[in-house]
């Protein structure tokens, strides 16, 4: 488009150098239906992303789009302070009702990261009301929590703090549970889960009198699709009941079926104290989280206006925002996707193991529908593959019509929940022509 210069663009996206975006023939993406996106130009991507890993459902679900417009007709707006309304009250029932965990009240944010930073406050303040000196957040490297400053401090990419210190204090990362690059350099499962019990070590040394949470998604998204192996999380949990620590686990990706479980948590039997929702909440058709917490957190912050939770924001408890989230959660209930997840992982990681002999292919990790590719030098001493060629990698898929995120030189794969065999076939053989070819370089 004609108007794509310096002086003529003027949006300022996030996480994009726009000198760069600006000189690359860059996409603007202007329509989208089911499982594609389509440009300005005419051309078709399968969206193996569901766009920002939040389009789930596929794009422009009619029944989403008529319960956001019922509801504009009939609230579009009402403020959360001090007055509540009807759709937010049942969304915090729904909630309460779909997961397995002692989870049952929410507090409603705009997005996974507002939900990351209510979280952490939450925490501060329980253990303040407990006359506890208890403030400390430990989480991994690699980790993703969000942008926000709290969210951000808990996250574990330097890269993207360097600019913003000095960073809240009280925060502080240990090594994730990266099986492919061991950061003890040992091999599982002979490593004692070392990256589980390490989180003792530091408990001791910071004192456990001032370590109030741990927070952790239960699977990596940003990190590269992590997953910890089986004994993990067991050993987690005894650790944070040992010192009185809260567990909270970042659901902003893996929430509403990603992993083939409703909740993630659920595959390793998991009571966090505090839950993140984010993302597939509402497919992406409106910016709303929560924060859910169990009604021990909850009945601290009770009686007494001096107990009061003060924090929020104007749209926080949207009604719109949960009427779409109502709405979402009803298909996947109603429509059996979070089988379909399953059913449809399977077969798409079945397909995937092909390019494990392909050169440059170092690792494939994969649950429900969350995969990564993971792209090395040589697979003996899995030097990450230099940038160029990742960009080589990136250019050609999206040349061949595949909308796919990379992290360094991890190509994540988040399909929609509604793909078909047929879809994932057509990734598939575009991957698999733009790897071999790229391994031949």
């Amino acid at each position: 488009m004609r108007y794509l210069s310096k002086d003529n663009y003027h949006w300022w996206m996030p996480f994009t150098q726009m000198n760069t975006f600006l000189k690359k023939h860059p996409v603007i993406i202007d329509q989208a239906e089911g499982v594609y996106l389509t440009d300005t130009n005419g051309r078709k991507y399968l969206d193996m992303s569901s766009s920002m890993w939040n389009v789930c459902l596929g794009h422009k679900r009619k029944e989403i789009i008529e319960a956001i417009y019922n509801q504009y007709h009939r609230l579009d707006f009402s403020s959360p302070f001090r007055a509540s309304n009807s759709k937010a009250v049942e969304l915090a029932k729904k909630l309460s009702e779909i997961n397995h965990s002692q989870l049952k009240k929410s507090f409603f944010t705009c997005n996974g990261s507002d939900s990351v930073e209510a979280g952490i406050k939450m925490a501060r303040q329980y253990f303040k009301l407990k006359n506890q000196k208890k403030y400390k957040i430990i989480s991994l490297k690699k980790a993703y929590h969000g942008v926000s400053y709290g969210a951000m401090a808990a996250s574990g990419f330097e890269e993207d703090k360097v600019y913003f210190e000095p960073l809240p204090a009280g925060f502080l990362q240990i090594p994730p549970p990266y099986c492919y690059r061991c950061p003890y350099n040992k091999t599982y499962p002979s490593c004692n889960i070392e990256c589980a019990n390490y989180l003792e070590e530091v408990i001791k040394k910071e004192k456990p009198e001032t370590v109030a949470m741990f927070l952790i998604e239960p699977v990596m998204g940003m990190g590269g699709v992590i997953i910890p192996p089986k004994e993990y999380f067991k050993i987690i949990n005894k650790i944070c009941k040992k010192y009185n620590i809260l567990l909270m686990v970042d659901e902003v990706t893996t929430g509403f079926g990603r992993t083939g479980k409703m909740f993630a948590h659920e595959y390793w039997n998991l009571s966090p104290d505090i839950m993140c929702l984010g993302k597939g909440i509402s497919n992406g058709s409106f910016p709303i989280g929560a924060t859910m917490v169990t009604d021990k957190i909850w009945e601290q912050f009770l009686n007494g206006d001096e107990k009061t939770f003060n924090h929020g924001s104007t749209y926080f408890g949207h009604p719109v925002g949960c009427a779409a989230a109502l709405t979402c959660i009803d298909i996947i209930i109603k429509e059996n996707i979070i089988e379909n997840v399953q059913e449809k992982g399977k077969y798409f990681s079945k397909l995937l193991n092909d390019l494990k002999g392909i050169r440059i292919v170092g690792d494939i990790r994969s649950i429900g529908l969350m995969f990564a590719i993971e792209f090395v030098n040589d697979k003996e001493y899995k030097q990450p593959l230099n940038k160029a060629l990742i960009s080589k990698i990136i250019g050609s898929c999206h040349m061949l019509g595949i909308w796919a995120h990379f992290t360094e030189n991890v190509m994540l794969l988040f399909p929609p929940f509604i793909c078909s065999n047929e879809h994932l076939q057509k990734a598939f053989h575009i991957l698999n022509r733009v790897i071999n070819s790229v391994s031949k370089k």
